[in-house]
């Protein structure tokens, strides 16, 4: 890392099974695998948005409750972190075309009017992960250059002791040294046993609203298939 000048944090934020760890890998290690052991986030996040630099805000391109919830990490990351953190929206998966149902029009949208740049990605063919980071990384280096001194939040490297929080993925490229960690990255093998209790009602609190969203969506679909038979039917009982 001598070649650095500033140690970055960045968080990588979003829904469960949206592919975070995937993209760090991808990135930092260039490794995938289909076997990851899904990480959950939990209370103690307050932690983890305290002192970032930058955030990417993760979404499933096949999976519209993830993007649903991309105005609550937003929330979250204004409530939590510094000001004016630089972010960057995320359509993970981008390469399961055919099960897609977030369509980049509306991901764009969103993005626009959350003042955020948007990119797809996908961590299994290695579609355009290393742009995201760039692309953040650029937008760090804007925010660092329009201080006048930099942020006590932003450690020199030529300091005795670069602190940090739980790491999860670092990386050195571009003259930047990153340490990327993603705010459901708590591993329950790391935490007291009421804690994992506290989490596994979370996980099953969060499957059961999955499923209700899931019953919610099937019921409007099938009220309208409903409706549009019974349209029919008046059709042609009034042509007799």
């Amino acid at each position: 890392m001598a070649d650095t000048d500033y140690m970055f944090k960045v968080l990588v934020i979003g829904d469960e099974g949206t592919g975070k760890t995937a993209l760090l890998n991808r990135y930092a290690v260039n490794t995938f695998t289909e076997a990851y052991i899904s990480t959950v986030g939990v209370d103690f996040r307050i932690n983890y948005y305290r002192g970032c630099h930058g955030a990417i805000i993760v979404f499933d391109v096949t999976y519209r409750p993830s993007f649903k919830q991309v105005e609550n990490w937003i929330t979250e990351l204004k409530t939590y972190g510094p000001e004016s953190v630089p972010k960057l929206l995320v359509g993970n998966k981008c390469d399961l075309t055919n099960e897609r149902c977030v369509t980049t029009e509306e991901a764009k949208s969103m993005a626009v009017i959350k003042n955020m740049s948007y990119i797809e990605t996908s961590a299994k063919t290695n579609t355009n992960v290393e742009d995201t980071f760039e692309t953040l990384y650029n937008d760090m280096l804007q925010n660092v250059s329009n201080q006048v001194v930099p942020p006590e939040n932003i450690s020199r490297l030529d300091e005795e002791g670069v602190p940090g929080e739980t790491e999860v993925m670092s990386s050195e490229k571009g003259g930047v040294a990153v340490e990327a960690e993603s705010v459901a990255s708590v591993n329950s093998e790391n935490t007291p046993p009421w804690v994992n209790e506290i989490l596994e009602g979370l996980n099953k609190f969060g499957t059961r609203l999955e499923v209700v969203d899931k019953l919610e969506s099937t019921v409007a679909t099938m009220s309208k298939r409903l409706n549009e038979l019974e349209i029919k039917v008046q059709n042609m009982t009034e042509k007799k």
